[in-house]
């Protein structure tokens, strides 16, 4: 919270120049992502956690947190249409939740995805590797076998 306030005055104040007519609920979302990715690299600069354990934990935090503002925005619209200021406290909220819920599943699958197109990009590799091999084997008779 803290953090974020401070960024809202020095962007205000015209000390971050490009974030200085941003509104402060971004501010205070661009502080949140970034102090969570900055604790998933501490943890990996402390050996907490692997590289690869690393990158996931960010992708995972930006996901989901990108899920939760693009819910909660969605849930503040349909529920101040549907009951005023209240609802769109409530619609908020209620969004933030289920955006941050969804959004954890699709960063899993598209995981699964790029490790299979990884494995089809590594095959294809290997293919091409091998046939243009035996291509400069056939030209050269051999010779740099």
């Amino acid at each position: 919270m803290a953090v974020s306030g401070a960024l809202v005055v020095a962007a205000k104040s015209g000390w971050i120049k490009v974030l200085k007519n941003t509104p402060a609920v971004e501010i205070a979302n661009i502080a949140y992502i970034s102090m969570e990715n900055a604790k998933c690299l501490y943890k990996f600069a402390t050996g907490e956690l692997s590289a690869i354990e690393a990158l996931d934990a960010i992708g995972n935090t930006n996901c989901s947190a990108i899920g939760g503002i693009y819910g909660a925005v969605e849930g503040a619209v349909w529920g101040l249409a549907l009951g005023g200021p209240i609802g769109a406290f409530v619609g908020s909220v209620v969004g933030g939740i289920a955006g941050s819920a969804i959004a954890e599943p699709i960063y899993e699958g598209s995981k699964a995805i790029v490790k299979t197109a990884a494995k089809v990009i590594k095959s294809t590799y290997e293919g091409v590797k091998s046939a243009a091999k035996g291509v400069m084997d056939t030209l050269t008779f051999g010779l740099f076998s």
